[in-house]
């Protein structure tokens, strides 16, 4: 069975980075966060719930799981913007950059086309997750 750290499996790591992202997508976002930023605090909620310190262990596995996919990930999703940090823009003639600080000033960071991008987004890495977490599974057998 892979490893990454002493506590967790791979598929488990992954199926954790799942969980946090269908949290986001039920609503465990705040108003100005992004996924990334919304993700990351759920780790830090879950690092808590296992009674860890933050930041415990030099690697947490879960944020390695997500950090190792999410580039790839993002990369490979048919309305990705080009920019890494930036990843959602629904306007060509928009910098990714310029589509989150806009959303961000005007409060609509989950509303109109943009927000409905960063919805359409997450539930493609939902999808993606669980396809790792389920391939993992399989290779674990």
């Amino acid at each position: 069975m892979s490893t990454v750290s002493t506590e967790f499996t791979v598929q488990q790591c992954l199926s954790l980075v799942g969980a946090a992202l269908r949290d986001v997508l039920a609503g465990e976002v705040l108003a100005h966060e992004g996924i990334c930023a919304a993700v990351e605090r759920r780790f830090e909620e879950f690092r808590i719930a296992r009674g860890e310190e933050r930041h415990d262990h030099e690697e947490d596995c879960v944020e390695e799981a997500w950090e190792s996919n999410k580039r790839a990930m993002f990369e490979k999703w048919g309305e990705y913007s080009g920019d890494i940090v930036f990843p959602v823009c629904v306007d060509n003639r928009q910098s990714g950059s310029s589509a989150y600080f806009y959303a961000v000033d005007n409060d609509s960071m989950w509303d109109g086309d943009y927000g409905k991008a960063r919805f359409r987004l997450l539930k493609y890495l939902i999808t993606e997750f669980d396809e790792l977490t389920a391939l993992e599974k399989s290779n674990d057998e």
